[in-house]
């Protein structure tokens, strides 16, 4: 099984192809007699001949016809040349009465998970995903993965909501797993010299530093160091530090557009700047230039 963070390619042909459990109408103008002859009366109420479990039909005059994995227009072209040796001229039309055959599966926090017939209407991810009822409250739209064949894609439908993104909403097609995953919750930190050091939630909005600071109540008292503000984060095994003056304009718009990450720990200190930026180059040697560092975290 491979993984891919990459939207499966579409379909280069999205041509409905008949299978087993199909019902089939078949018309041949003019001859009443033979229009879908020996037709039986299926549980969902449609008349027509049921494509067979070999994927095969019986027609009078024609035979056995395979029908599995053919369009409605191949198997008119099959009986037209058959019924001609019989028939002058046959008009034949062959019609979908009843789609069986393709389905795709949707799983997961959804509000009644299970199978999605396809029909020679095209349909989308979101599509599918409402076909039976949505998602749930719980549920990551952000996070969802579709298993074609031996390849699993992992796809972000908020993209799509938000900004659009076709790309994130692709073509279902037969056999699709589509799976929508719970929400993790995801949370950042901010202590220190602090109104209310808290924990910010994550999981369903970008927070920004700013905004951190804005709903933690800002800095505490007169002691705290606005130029002191921190981002701790871990970043493939290294730790990674970003420092936001809030007394510099620049540096403070800066901050409204750096977005924390997961587990991301802010600290406002209470000491001298000059003390703190002291402490951290004995804690962390490797790092320099603390207040370019948020240049190189998104």
């Amino acid at each position: 099984m491979h993984t891919a963070t990459t939207p499966p390619k579409a379909p280069k042909d999205l041509a409905y192809r008949t299978g087993p459990g199909d019902v089939l109408r078949v018309i041949v103008w003019d001859h009443p007699e033979l229009t879908s002859p020996g037709a039986t009366r299926e549980t969902d109420g449609y008349l027509g001949l049921t494509v067979r479990s070999d994927g095969s039909i019986f027609f009078p005059y024609a035979g056995v016809i395979q029908a599995s994995g053919r369009t409605t227009q191949d198997i008119a072209h099959d009986l037209t040349e058959r019924l001609s040796s019989v028939i002058p001229d046959p008009q034949v039309e062959v019609l979908l009465a009843a789609f069986n055959s393709q389905k795709s599966l949707v799983s997961g926090e959804i509000e009644s998970p299970g199978p999605v017939v396809l029909t020679d209407v095209p349909v989308t991810l979101i599509e599918a995903i409402s076909a039976r009822g949505g998602a749930t409250d719980a549920a990551d739209l952000s996070r969802i993965t579709i298993q074609r064949k031996m390849r699993v894609h992992t796809l972000d439908l908020t993209a799509f909501l938000t900004r659009n993104d076709a790309s994130q909403n692709p073509v279902i097609v037969a056999s699709d797993t589509i799976r929508v995953p719970k929400k993790v919750q995801r949370k950042a930190f901010i202590l220190g010299g602090i109104e209310q050091p808290r924990s910010i939630d994550l999981t369903d909005k970008r927070v920004s530093l700013v905004e951190a600071i804005t709903e933690a109540g800002g800095l505490r008292d007169r002691y705290s160091d606005a130029r002191g503000i921190f981002v701790f984060r871990e970043d493939k095994g290294k730790i990674l530090v970003a420092q936001l003056d809030l007394s510099n304009a620049t540096a403070l718009l800066m901050g409204a557009k750096f977005n924390l990450h997961d587990n991301d720990v802010i600290f406002v200190t209470r000491a001298p700047l000059a003390q703190w930026n002291e402490v951290i180059s004995q804690i962390l040697p490797s790092i320099g230039g603390l207040n370019t560092a948020a240049n190189a975290v998104r």
